[in-house]
């Protein structure tokens, strides 16, 4: 992957954990209303904090899930992957009472015992706990194919571009001209077309910026904006805006924002690209 594409696994990662969170957060008021309606029916004392006290079983489910798809990930060996589910349903079981104790014992007059509770869990939610841990086991290794299968692809694809030193543009009339891409200052978006800032002069390209990325060497350029894809080798100097975005200042004077969704990626390359000497 290249950097830009594991900021953006990191940031799909982040949305897929806030889903998560806002399904643990149904479950826990569904729980909370089946409790409820228990109570009713067999006319017994409600108490919403104890019920939301041993909701926080679901909650459980939010680190447990992204420990067993990174390990599930990192290991080759598939026998390795149920293990590693039975290992975490274990875990959960066994922390559950733990923290029903320990937030018992912080909040409330009364301390509900271990042992009553993993019993409890025995009982109540051992099958629950079963089934969403070994339906995540075929989704995870799904997801790990996938990011097996494009890595792959994506190595083939890099074999076949990565001497890519030139690139034809459209010139004057139906002219087509090649040029180095180590001269090309930067690419700006100016829909329908794109504009190819050349060190000599502009051109027009029917290319998307996405798809010109595919094409241009990853350590050499990068998006720094949806609208623009820079040589980092002909960023001169950048600055913060004090607001999480950058103003990149470039060989030909020219300077353009550098958007904060870029701007750590933006500062590995040029760091790298760029490396401090000492004499």
């Amino acid at each position: 992957m290249t950097i830009q594409e594991t900021y953006l696994y990191l940031r799909r990662k982040k949305y897929i954990n806030i889903i998560i969170i806002f399904c643990l957060l149904g479950l826990v008021a569904i729980t909370v209303f089946v409790d409820f309606l228990f109570a009713q029916h067999h006319q017994t004392s409600f108490y919403i904090s104890e019920s939301l006290l041993f909701s926080t079983f679901w909650f459980l489910f939010l680190p447990l899930l992204n420990i067993q798809t990174k390990l599930t990930l990192r290991t080759d060996k598939m026998f390795t992957v149920p293990v590693i589910a039975a290992l975490v349903v274990i875990i959960h079981l066994l922390v559950y009472p733990v923290l029903v104790w320990l937030l018992s014992k912080l909040l409330f007059q009364y301390t509900f015992p271990y042992r009553q509770t993993f019993s409890f869990a025995l009982t109540e939610h051992l099958i629950k706990t079963v089934i969403v841990y070994g339906l995540a086991v075929p989704i995870i290794i799904l997801y790990k194919n996938r990011l097996v299968l494009k890595r792959i692809t994506t190595e083939k694809v890099y074999d076949v571009i990565s001497d890519i030193r030139t690139i034809i543009v459209s010139d004057t009339g139906n002219k087509k001209t090649v040029v180095e891409t180590a001269d090309i200052i930067y690419f700006s978006a100016s829909s329908p077309y794109t504009t190819i800032h050349h060190k000599n002069k502009k051109y027009l390209s029917a290319e998307t910026l996405k798809s010109l990325m595919l094409q241009l060497e990853s350590n050499h350029f990068i998006r720094i904006h949806k609208s623009h894809i820079v040589n980092i080798k002909q960023v001169t100097t950048y600055q913060s805006r004090l607001n999480g975005d950058y103003d990149a200042t470039l060989s030909d004077g020219t300077i353009l924002r550098v958007s904060r969704n870029y701007a750590a990626s933006f500062k590995i390359l040029f760091a790298l690209t760029h490396p401090v000497t000492i004499k």
